[in-house]
């Protein structure tokens, strides 16, 4: 780890400043090759201005840490804590540690008090952790995904150095925080982030390795193998696959072989197995039905889709058709970036070649496997994305070190197609935002009309800065216009989420949750229930807890899943105060219409409803109109 951090900031000697190495950096940059071409016309080849050989001052490395830092602020952790968790994601990786910590059990995860294992350890202890220290809130649970994604910025700009030079890192670095998906996923609490951060460090690990020699090279790799186990401890053996393939691929496709030969097996793999295997030995033997589910189940299964219980299947293109929107704004630079780089990148000659072939291995790799799984989410691709930042900051930099190149038809086109797409965004939340805007969520058509003000007032900037061919004031524009834009919709966010999570009801009907109180959930299941309340939910739909119902006693069964609306009946009929969701307002209309005078609806909002027995409306009275009053 060490190492690692002397990546960012600088030293003075590497194994790049030697005078040979230097000599032999200038000799490949004027080199010519075999079809004319001197490595000068690739992206950061050679001893040219901008490369790794190129060491940036003292002042340079912790000014660009600062901008990094003070960018991720309002980006990351503005009102981070602002709103409640979303379900089924956040309620779920809320809950699961806060039962950890109430059961002391930090072995085997349960959810709803059920065994858990869909997914490893790591996560669920990070935000445990974080519980343990700042309360059970969610700012503490949010601030894992936070602190991974600034993490995610610090390794891009270490990689991004290494690899093409001080500049393209930072602007690896300001590319990854200000494409759309990075922020939106660092204020979630889902295991995504924390993946992709880790995974993205261990190929950074190997990277660094790879080109370093001696001591620092014995670091690097040993850093390598145990964030390569954090990752397994975080999602499961395909980190093995994520990390691998692509290193097997660069390796065959540059003839690299001997790295093999100095990546520190005797220590790296007791290590990595020494970090991983404790937990799932210990969880194996206190449950001897997690093997088959685990292993199987949850990964060969799912993956080919054999497991009976399928979910959410796309079709193989379903990633191709969302990652250009995942990369916004950035993404409109890839036609352009396409066909200026291929031509760059092969043959391999340089180590900067070399990189962007790394670079694109680890993104498409990662896209391609989760396409061939039945089972998809937009985010199970979110590991490609800074593998893709450091990309564009590639192809960025060497436009920057070509202005009179730069400003042909790759670029323009670019610029042309963000300023055509913001254009015509700033002119739709003029035209029908403010009436829409008020009608679904009642919120003041004003926001409307300075978001729109604000898309029309960034394309302006766009284009006057394209119009003067100042690349560093258009990217300035690009990322800069982004980072407002994320920073300005957390407020609208706040405004707007208590009518689409729960917490909102259940700080309603607080007065009601006795000890003795129930809560029931027929015909769905919100995992943040069970966090905001710390009670166990008597449920009917199985969903993902349908494993930890198969494995518990037939008495148990009994009383915490309900088989039929006539067990909901009797329940409701009970003298404690029984509260009943359902999964919307129109949902909650089926339940009085088929109990009448014994269940009425006491709160609402756009996503579920909560009615109660006598008892609960003794305590918590029907709100006139839901949660707007309306």
């Amino acid at each position: 780890m060490r190492s690692f951090l002397t990546s960012w900031a600088p030293s003075k000697a590497t194994h790049f400043d030697t005078a040979s190495a230097r000599k032999l950096a200038v000799r490949d940059a004027v080199k010519p090759l075999s079809n004319g071409e001197t490595n000068e016309n690739y992206p950061a080849a050679g001893a040219i201005p901008g490369s790794p050989l190129e060491q940036p001052s003292s002042q340079q490395t912790w000014m660009a840490l600062a901008c990094i830092t003070l960018l991720s602020i309002p980006l990351f952790f503005f009102l981070l804590g602002g709103w409640g968790f979303f379900d089924p994601d956040e309620g779920r990786y809320a809950e699961i540690p806060r039962e950890m910590l109430e059961r002391h059990d930090l072995i085997t995860p349960t959810l709803n008090y059920l065994k858990y294992f869909e997914k490893p350890p790591l996560l669920y202890w990070s935000v445990a952790a974080s519980f343990k220290l700042f309360g059970f809130n969610e700012f503490a649970g949010r601030l894992i995904p936070a602190l991974a994604a600034l993490i995610g910025l610090y390794t891009a700009y270490a990689l991004g150095r290494r690899m093409f030079g001080h500049r393209a890192g930072l602007l690896g670095a300001v590319i990854l925080a200000t494409s759309l998906i990075w922020p939106i996923l660092a204020r979630e609490l889902v295991i995504d982030m924390l993946l992709s951060v880790i995974l993205f460090l261990t190929a950074t690990f190997w990277w660094l390795g790879h080109t370093d020699s001696g001591t620092r090279q014995r670091d690097y790799f040993i850093g390598f193998w145990i964030s390569l186990a954090l990752a397994v401890l975080a999602k499961g053996p395909v980190a093995v696959v994520l990390v691998g393939t692509p290193i097997f691929c660069y390796l065959w496709l540059c003839g690299q072989w001997p790295v093999l030969s100095k990546m520190q097996w005797l220590i790296g793999v007791p290590l990595f197995f020494l970090i991983t295997a404790p937990w799932f030995t210990l969880v194996a033997q206190r449950n001897p039905e997690f093997n088959h589910f685990f292993w199987y189940r949850q990964h060969i299964g799912r993956y080919l889709g054999r497991d009976k219980d399928r979910e959410h299947e796309q079709s193989f293109s379903y990633f191709f058709k969302f990652l250009p929107l995942m990369l916004f704004p950035w993404s409109a630079f890839l036609p352009g970036a396409v066909v200026m780089g291929w031509k760059k990148v092969w043959p391999a000659r340089t180590e900067a070649q070399r990189a962007l072939i790394y670079l694109l291995l680890n993104a498409i790799f990662i896209v391609f496997f989760f396409s061939g799984s039945t089972s998809k989410l937009l985010t199970y691709v979110l590991p490609a994305v800074p593998f893709c930042a450091l990309l564009f900051a590639a192809y960025f930099d060497w436009l920057w070190r070509h202005q009179q190149e730069a400003w042909q038809k790759p670029l323009f086109s670019g610029v042309t197609l963000l300023s055509l797409i913001l254009g015509i965004a700033g002119v739709v939340c003029l035209s029908i935002g403010p009436k829409k805007l008020y009608q679904i969520e009642k919120l003041s058509p004003a926001i409307a009309v300075v978001g729109g003000i604000f898309l029309l007032l960034w394309t302006v900037a766009l284009i006057v800065s394209a119009q003067r061919r100042h690349l560093p004031g258009t990217l300035a524009v690009v990322g800069g216009g982004m980072a407002l834009l994320t920073t300005g919709m957390m407020p609208v966010i706040a405004a707007m989420a208590p009518n689409h999570y729960c917490k909102s009801l259940l700080e309603y009907i607080r007065p009601g949750l006795k000890p003795e109180t129930k809560i029931v959930m027929y015909d769905s299941y919100a995992q943040s229930v069970n966090f905001y309340t710390g009670k166990r939910i008597i449920v009917k739909e199985l969903g993902e807890l349908k494993f930890g119902a198969e494995n518990m006693l037939p008495a148990d069964q009994k009383v915490w899943f309900l088989n039929d609306m006539q067990d909901l009946h009797r329940l409701l009929l009970s003298p404690q105060p029984v509260y009943c969701f359902a999964r919307d307002h129109e949902g909650a209309q089926e339940y009085i219409k088929a109990f009448g005078g014994d269940v009425q609806e006491i709160i609402w909002n756009k996503r579920r409803s909560i009615l109660g027995n006598r008892a609960a409306l003794a305590l918590t009275p029907p709100k006139p109109g839901g949660l707007l009053g309306q």
